[in-house]
């Protein structure tokens, strides 16, 4: 009897899918093993912090490396009173993915700073390696693709799923912007979530600077904004207060950018009234306060900006707050 071609192809490529996936499914608990010792996989320790402190008045930062380089948790949980977690990882999670994960942890009584960076406000989001390393590390965020577009996931999810499960198994396999060396691993952050690794390391020079000054994507700020003023809103219907925190950025990118920054704080500040912590003339920081990029401020740096965030945000009283204010440092 005479198969018809079509179900000869169709049974082939079932068996092919039915191999591919059989293969990625042996390689997963591989993946898994390695992910745990990686960078991203320092969101288990971030997450055990916040979950240990589930009742109790929590303060969490979430956005991405900027955040994980900008904060540091330490006063903050002095100033306030608050256990403080800073979830900041990567940037290349994604603006969905980074407020998805907030949202999640959000809880009655909770504060949440809500620090991404600027690049969303104007970039298409898009699914990366570091996606799925942090998700082999925590599967657990499976939950926290829901703002991630359905076609996005269809179209590259399975496959660079897939890839990322060799290449995870395979060192030699891997690439892309996933972090890498001895500053970039799981122990590289002390106990509030703060990177600490690359203190006491001489910086990179000279910094790659970006600059575009073309026009703003309008239909892309806009779905961003809506995001973000869904996520907010729903953060405050558990009971939870947020604010925006404004991330620090070199002061030549925020230039190069041709008022885009600018821009983008005037439609959060109308959005958000009273909620932003900062203002557009707060972004810009000098060369030397960067460590190897134009957004990973020296941990000297961090300090510093974080009490000029608390100073503006309310919270720094007497002779150190008013003094961070005035000077800018």
């Amino acid at each position: 009897m005479l198969r018809s071609p079509v179900v000869v192809f169709a049974a082939r490529a079932a068996l092919f899918l039915a191999l591919q996936c059989g293969i990625c499914a042996a390689l997963v608990p591989l993946a898994y093993r390695r992910e745990q010792r990686d960078y991203l996989a320092a969101t288990i320790d971030k997450h055990a912090r916040l979950d240990a402190q589930r009742g109790a008045r929590r303060l969490f930062i979430a956005g991405g490396s900027t955040a994980a380089f900008g904060f540091d948790s330490a006063a903050i949980e002095a100033a306030t009173g608050r256990a403080v977690t800073n979830l900041g990882l990567h940037a290349a999670l994604g603006l969905p993915f980074i407020l998805a994960e907030a949202e999640s942890a959000a809880g009655p009584g909770d504060v949440v700073w809500l620090s991404p960076e600027f690049h969303f406000y104007w970039r298409e989001p898009a699914l990366s390696e570091e996606m799925w390393a942090y998700l082999c590390a925590r599967p657990a965020g499976f939950a926290d693709l829901r703002y991630e577009p359905v076609k996005t996931l269809l179209d590259h999810g399975p496959f660079q799923f897939a890839g990322h499960v060799a290449r995870a198994v395979v060192p030699w396999l891997r690439f892309g912007t996933k972090p890498a060396g001895k500053l970039f691993a799981r122990a590289s952050f002390e106990e509030h979530g703060d990177m600490v690794a690359h203190v006491g390391e001489q910086p990179t020079r000279p910094l790659k600077l970006e600059t575009d000054v073309a026009p703003i994507d309008e239909n892309r700020l806009r779905a961003s904004l809506r995001l973000l003023t869904w996520v907010v809103r729903s953060c405050e219907e558990k009971g939870a207060e947020v604010r925006i925190v404004l991330p620090a950025l070199h002061e030549e990118v925020v230039r190069g950018f041709g008022g885009r920054v600018e821009r983008v704080v005037a439609e959060l500040e109308r959005a958000f009234p009273g909620q932003v912590i900062g203002d557009a003339g707060s972004v810009a920081e000098p060369d030397d306060h960067f460590f190897d990029t134009p957004l990973h401020l020296t941990r000297e740096a961090a300090k510093a900006r974080t009490q000029r965030v608390l100073a503006a945000a309310g919270i720094v009283g007497g002779e150190a707050g008013a003094e961070a204010a005035r000077s800018g440092r």
